[in-house]
């Protein structure tokens, strides 16, 4: 099946999904894009999701999402709203991952350790991001990154809401380096920031502090607060 680009969908886009209910004949159902998502209740996602108003069956889940020319844009990975809506893992994070398991064998997701927050007098998309967190010895402090820097993108991706952030940190090669572009005083600058492993899940206890919000909260991939000894 061909690909298509999930994350450049739109919301009200229409979506189908095919299945095989009850060893049944082939089944669509069809709905629209709601939204994406970084979080759904207190389930945080380490990427953006695409919500969509697509009821789906038992069964569904690991299952492909179309767009309408019939192209792959998701994965579906978690059904909501007893089961009258859904979310999906945008095709260009499933390829990721895929790639990343033929690789490594497992799934490497990139972390920099930074917290930010939007510029709360400008809710739109688009309005400055700033450094409002740094975590001793992470990625983004050994940049040379500091509090109050407006990230305006990391690694070529433009950084346009908090999300954002963790997106540029999803898609980047651990142990590699990218280039992360910031304004300070009033100029541009450009640091240097060596990707590195998300922690181990099995070694937190209490997640770090990530609240993004598609209303224009703050975002943070900080580090594990606790740990078991």
């Amino acid at each position: 099946m061909a690909l298509g680009e999930g994350m450049r969908l739109r919301p009200a886009s229409a979506v189908v999904s095919v299945a095989f209910p009850y060893d049944l004949k082939a089944e669509p159902t069809f709905g629209f894009v709601a939204g994406f998502d970084v979080k759904y209740l207190t389930r945080f996602f380490a990427t953006t999701h695409l919500r969509a108003n697509l009821p789906i069956k038992p069964g569904q889940i690991g299952g492909p999402l179309l767009d309408s020319q019939g192209k792959v844009v998701g994965v579906l990975m978690l059904e909501i709203d007893e089961g009258k809506a859904c979310y999906a893992l945008p095709i260009e994070a499933a390829s990721k991952v895929a790639a990343d398991i033929q690789k490594h064998g497992e799934p490497r997701h990139g972390w920099m350790g930074v917290g930010v927050m939007p510029d709360r007098s400008r809710p739109e998309r688009g309005a400055p991001v700033f450094v409002d967190r740094l975590y001793k010895g992470t990625p983004a402090e050994k940049s040379g990154l500091k509090m109050g820097d407006e990230v305006i993108s990391i690694g070529g991706r433009s950084v346009r809401e908090p999300s954002d952030i963790l997106d540029a940190a999803f898609f980047s090669e651990v142990g590699g380096k990218v280039p992360v572009k910031v304004k300070r005083d009033g100029k541009e600058q450009i640091f240097t920031m060596t990707v590195s492993a998300r922690p181990d899940s099995s070694r937190i206890v209490e997640p770090a502090p990530l609240f993004p919000n598609p209303t224009g909260g703050p975002a943070s991939q900080g580090v594990p607060v606790k740990a078991n000894r």
